[in-house]
């Protein structure tokens, strides 16, 4: 009888899937044949203007030096559907605007938003698209200012979201741009808008004093609110907490700090934490040894300095237990002219760990610091199989900034 009680708990326990996208920079002025390497930030266009007499241009699928065609990001969607028996929910860790606030207006990013909202509605019907703002989502990219200055931009938002979210989360996303959904297996998503606390934000700094929109308030409570009901929540979005690869911070210190207090106290609430922004393979744990924190980068969709990627995620009721990459190689659709989206890896087959929980994640890290065949692995997945090379200082600056939350201990890693 014991052992029969023991095989339906364990049939009945949790498991399922997600997709996730992030970066997904388009270019609505992107143009095949326009010179990639230009005198401007976003090139690719029909006037853009050589750079020391590179003539280099866009193909079909894009450049390596730009952001994408909105039918290359979309080709990643169309990928999902075809494999919808995997899973019908996507998140989306957005940033959907170039990188060249020069030749942006208000009305252009708000076309070019709408735009792309309309696009992934169009490619994924009947999936439920679960958004997180990103920095660039804004006039002017990367200065997100504090609701009620950025209500209007919420407000879009909401409008835009409408056919993927309830009024409950609708409502919060016009306060501050962050909810909480329960998915029909009973896991709860938690979408934070961490663009207010993004480092080149001037309105970065006023964190703690103020709270833009409550947000903070309001992720203290709801995380009481789902230890009290035993329940447990996936966390998402754009940027993540902690150092860039240089050291330097990538957020609001104090956000982070609060971010990091809150996280272990409900650590047996929390599933995991997904993040973008930095369009590289890489994860942030904490601390270095016995890490309550784990937070795993996702790959960019624009092929900006890397090829495109996107995940799948298989998950449980307290980890994540793998995910899967998928790469669409850039170089190869410009030659051939066609989207081939192909699997590059799993984490754990890759790595050889048992799941993406916090305890194999730090083994991670300690793999990657010791192993030199582990680093190469890790290497080749670093720009989504586009060759990049870093030993040495370059390594050591990488994992010092995976593992460290503060500058001044990263400064102590490094030295």
């Amino acid at each position: 009888m014991l052992l029969l009680i023991i095989m339906v708990v364990l049939s009945n326990a949790l498991e399922d899937y997600v997709w996730v996208i992030s970066d997904t920079h388009f270019d609505s002025k992107f143009a095949e044949g326009g010179y990639s390497n230009c005198k401007m930030i976003d090139c690719c266009h029909n006037d853009s203007v050589p750079k020391n007499g590179d003539t280099t241009t866009a193909g079909f699928c894009g450049s390596h030096s730009c952001h994408a065609p909105l039918d290359t990001i979309m080709s990643g969607a169309d990928f999902i559907y075809k494999n919808k028996d995997k899973s019908t929910t996507v998140i989306w860790l957005m940033d959907v605007i170039p990188s060249d606030m020069f030749q942006m207006t208000k009305q252009r990013n708000l076309n070019d938003l709408k735009t792309f909202h309309d696009a992934l509605k169009q490619h994924l019907p009947g999936f439920t698209v679960l958004p997180s703002i990103g920095n660039h989502d804004y006039f002017e990219t990367s200065f997100w200012n504090y609701p009620p200055e950025s209500t209007w931009m919420l407000e879009n938002m909401s409008v835009w979201w409408s056919d993927w979210l309830a009024q409950e989360q609708l409502d919060t996303v016009k306060k501050g741009g962050y909810y909480i959904i329960k998915l029909p297996n009973g896991m709860n998503v938690i979408s934070l808008q961490t663009a207010y606390f993004d480092i080149m934000n001037p309105h970065a700094g006023r964190y703690p004093e103020v709270d833009p929109g409550d947000m903070m308030a309001w992720f203290n409570t709801t995380l009481h609110t789902l230890k009290a009901k035993g329940e447990k929540t996936i966390i998402i979005s754009h940027e993540c907490a902690g150092l860039k690869a240089t050291g330097m911070m990538d957020v609001n210190a104090y956000f982070t700090q609060d971010f990091l207090s809150l996280y272990k106290e409900f650590n047996d609430v929390i599933v995991g934490h997904l993040c973008g922004h930095n369009h590289i393979e890489s994860y942030r744990i904490y601390p270095p040894q016995n890490p309550f924190y784990s937070c795993i980068n996702n790959p960019p969709m624009t092929p900006n300095g890397a090829n495109p990627g996107l995940r799948l995620y298989k998950y449980s009721e307290n980890k994540f237990v793998d995910f899967t990459t998928y790469v669409l190689d850039i170089n190869k659709c410009n030659e051939n002219r066609k989207y081939d989206w192909q699997k590059t890896y799993s984490a754990c087959e890759e790595y050889g760990l048992v799941d993406l929980g916090n305890t194999e994640m730090g083994r991670l890290n300690d793999l990657l610091t010791n192993d030199d065949t582990m680093w190469a692995k890790f290497m080749k997945h670093y720009a989504m199989e586009l060759p990049y090379s870093c030993e040495g200082t370059c390594r050591k600056q990488r994992l010092c900034s995976m593992q460290n939350m503060r500058e001044s201990d990263y400064a102590d890693c490094i030295n």
